[in-house]
């Protein structure tokens, strides 16, 4: 009876009852008939059936993906089994719920999340409806992300420009997004430092020391504490250059470049060691060179004469060169004092064979004046002088005895 019962139950496909039956007889009578085949039949449907059950309570719960489980499980283990639209249902019913985790993602800014999420359905479903268009929204701020981390990177390595550019490159397309006016700002503002110290750097290189002091100084004036160390040590360095550059100057004789370079340090470091030293002395080489100059033009105009046998102007400007060269030692290339000294001292002999010792006198003081070490080899000073004297004794013995004992006396004379 049970048997048959049993078989009953399994024409009607009710395999929980057919199971249960066949157990109890397959307990008691071990090998009755093709219970245990009829019992594996069942066991094998209800199997299936729990399966199928536990997908439409999973699915009624919106378990989609534990639903999707059991009827994949089914559906392998029993591929013709009838479980009508429930898997498209399942399926259906995953990707909503799928789709609305990727809005969730993407309003809470999770935009790579969000994307990966939508592949995965597009993966299942190409032609899944994207209703809220969350693709194209979540690529953009994917996109803008990027860019952002881009030229977040570019400031960190301090590459202004780049990062300008990268910012503006979003602000353009999301004119609002978070973060990019306040990065470009930042951005603008150091660009402008980094460009003063780079300027700085480059006047430096250029050997332009005042010019890199200066756009040191712009530089601290819109941020004081910009790399200090930096700036200081620069500054240092750019001070030490100009000192250097109007020490070479000094040694080159070049002392008006040397005052230059001078007063652009002391105009900006007022301080600077030794500094009022070196103005001196390029001042004096500057006093000096304006005397070489003076005494060249003197020099010129000597020989100028000396050419044109206008000695006694020749000696006039020699003499004046001797008055203003101080300690100064200048040199004779054309031999200006000895040919004048020499042509005066002849001009000297001359004079006293003509009877005039008072000109020979006032050209032999000539020509100490020109030279005094010339040797009076023919006594010049002395005859002059005796000369003088005798004609000084007529002139009195003239006064004393009238015109014609003069005369007499003249000619005794």
């Amino acid at each position: 009876d049970r048997y048959d019962q049993a078989l009953q139950h399994i024409n009607k496909k009710e395999w929980r009852e057919a199971k249960a039956i066949l157990e109890i007889l397959l307990r008691e009578f071990k090998d009755f008939k093709d219970a245990g085949h009829y019992l594996k039949q069942a066991e094998h449907q209800v199997q299936l059936m729990d399966l199928h059950e536990r997908a439409k309570v999973a699915f009624d719960e919106q378990n989609y993906q534990e639903a999707l489980e059991a009827l994949h499980a089914l559906i392998n283990t029993a591929p013709d089994y009838d479980i009508g639209d429930l898997l498209e249902k399942a399926q259906k019913g995953r990707n909503d719920e799928q789709y609305q985790q990727a809005a969730r993602l993407f309003e809470d800014g999770r935009y790579s999340s969000c994307l990966e999420i939508l592949d995965t359905i597009r993966e299942r479903d190409p032609r899944y409806p994207d209703s809220k268009d969350l693709r194209s929204r979540a690529e953009e701020q994917v996109k803008w992300e990027g860019w952002y981390r881009e030229g977040v990177a570019y400031a960190d390595d301090e590459k202004w420009e780049d990062a300008i550019q990268t910012f503006e490159r979003i602000k353009r397309e999301a004119p609002n997004y978070p973060g990019v006016e306040t990065q470009l700002t930042t951005a603008r503002y150091m660009d402008r430092l980094s460009s003063l110290l780079q300027e700085a750097r480059d006047r430096f290189q250029e050997g332009k020391f005042a010019a890199c002091v200066d756009n040191l100084n712009k530089l601290q004036q819109v941020q004081a504490d910009y790399k200090k160390s930096t700036v200081d040590q620069l500054r240092r360095d750019a001070l030490d250059g100009l000192h250097a550059q109007a020490t070479r100057q000094l040694d080159e004789g070049r002392f008006a470049e040397a005052l230059k370079s001078l007063d652009e340090l002391g105009d900006r470091s007022s301080d600077y060691p030794d500094l009022e030293a070196l103005r001196a002395q390029a001042n004096e080489g500057i006093q000096k060179e304006a005397l070489q100059k003076e005494l060249d033009r003197l020099y010129e105009q000597a020989t100028a004469y000396l050419r044109a046998e206008d000695y006694r102007q020749a000696a006039k400007h020699w003499r004046e060169i001797q008055e203003k060269r101080g300690d100064l030692e200048y040199p004779d290339p054309d031999n200006v004092q000895k040919l004048v000294a020499g042509q005066l001292y002849r001009d000297a002999e001359k004079a006293l064979l003509q009877k005039q010792p008072q000109k020979a006198f006032e050209l032999w003081q000539e020509v100490r004046q020109v030279d005094p070490e010339y040797t009076d080899r023919e006594r010049v000073e002395e005859k002059a002088q005796a000369m003088v004297a005798r004609q000084q004794t007529v002139r009195t013995w003239m006064r004393r005895i009238g015109i014609g004992g003069g005369l007499i006396l003249l000619i005794v004379l």
